[in-house]
């Protein structure tokens, strides 16, 4: 990767947010295992489902924000755009 990107701002606040997107999905993970833990039967399986929700949606975020953030940033930048 370029150095370069390293100081644009830009790319510090893309990454600072998809890193805060990741500290809430391990948060909500932490916080659907405690309590599939604590109350195991049918709210249980509903915690283990959403652990895998939470984790496919920061997964898909992760794929997708930088493109969107690129064709946002490129088409804004573009001539005759306005």
């Amino acid at each position: 990767m370029d150095e370069a990107l390293w100081k644009n701002p830009g790319f510090i606040r893309v990454n600072t947010l998809m890193t805060g997107v990741w500290d809430g999905v391990f948060l909500l993970n932490f916080l659907s295992d405690r309590n599939r833990i604590h109350q195991p039967g049918f709210i249980g399986r509903i915690m283990q489902v959403l652990t895998y929700v939470v984790l496919m949606a920061g997964i898909i975020f992760t794929l997708r924000y930088p493109d969107y953030i690129m064709k946002k940033y490129t088409i804004a930048q573009s001539p005759g755009a306005g």
